[in-house]
């Protein structure tokens, strides 16, 4: 039976933009790679191949750091990699840290599909969960389960007005991605003199995030969608999964989910090889269809 193939982008790609957390301007180029070479990041000239250990930041974003270099602000570009199922990209940087864009993965999904996605001879390889993962972190928690599919169910809980208790929960039958795709990071103005005073946040404006005070979201034009917030955390997990350049395929169910825990998650999963095994599946008729088709995994399985 014919099996889903590794991909990469098809041409050479460039942009540029603002860092959250530095402020500075960064210019990035996106290059294709060959088969099984993974996804490859380039800063000052030190190449850093993903993997979970090597996050070393997970503090209002996901950041790396290979044998002195780091490189921050990974998360959204990783989710619309992990949303288009590219597997080998070498991407380049003139400094350490992703730039921001309009603070969803919708840029990144754009300029992907502007370079094309290119199918390569070797097999797509994705991380299977083999036993029940569970992690718990000052009350937030992610349980994971086998599952011939991937299912994500996924809760927030915020004290404020405007955002409060949200679900939302991905599947094999979901449209959401694209939607997900444009959800915004947010932040609250208390915080905001304390990120400033450490050096985070510099770059961070109204373009960029939703920002709210203590009861209302500040941004002139509000949400972009009713469940902007707890899509973004959905963003944000599915980038922060993708750590090891592959799809993860188990039943989630994630409460209060951020950066730290998911990385603590998927050491877990990478932890033994009694908690995961490396398949390539069979490539089954996908509801999503398109050439970007998204999302492979979701229902490969059934």
């Amino acid at each position: 039976m014919k099996k889903l193939k590794q991909r990469t982008i098809e041409k050479v790609i460039s942009f540029s933009g603002i860092g959250l957390h530095k402020g500075e301007k960064v210019e990035v180029g996106l290059f294709p790679a060959q088969q099984n070479s993974g996804i490859v990041f380039i800063v000052n000239n030190k190449k850093i191949k993903i993997n979970s250990k090597l996050v070393k930041e997970t503090t209002l974003c996901t950041g790396l750091e290979f044998e002195g270099v780091k490189l921050n602000t990974i998360e959204h570009f990783m989710f619309a990699l992990n949303y288009l199922g590219i597997d080998n990209i070498i991407v380049e940087l003139t400094d350490n840290e992703m730039p921001i864009m309009d603070g969803s993965a919708m840029s990144f999904v754009m300029l992907l599909k502007e370079a094309g996605t290119k199918e390569l001879y070797a097999n797509k390889k994705y991380i299977k969960v083999k036993k029940e993962i569970k992690i718990e972190n000052e009350g937030k928690y992610i349980i994971a389960k086998p599952s011939k599919n991937l299912k994500i169910d996924l809760t927030i809980d915020f004290e404020h007005p405007a955002i409060g208790h949200q679900n939302v929960v991905i599947d094999g039958n979901s449209n959401l991605l694209n939607e997900i795709s444009r959800a915004r990071t947010f932040g609250f103005t208390k915080d905001i003199e304390f990120l400033r005073a450490n050096n985070m946040a510099l770059g961070g404006s109204l373009d960029n995030a939703i920002v709210l005070d203590e009861y209302n979201i500040l941004n002139p034009n509000g949400l972009r969608m009713d469940k902007e917030f707890v899509y973004h955390k959905l963003l944000d997990f599915l980038g922060d999964t993708y750590i090891e350049g592959l799809p993860v395929v188990a039943d989630i169910k994630a409460y209060k989910s951020g950066h730290h825990i998911n990385n603590l998650f998927m050491r877990e999963i990478m932890s033994s090889a009694e908690n995961y095994e490396i398949v390539e599946i069979p490539d089954m008729e996908s509801e999503l269809g398109g050439k970007e088709k998204a999302f492979d995994f979701l229902n490969i399985f059934s």
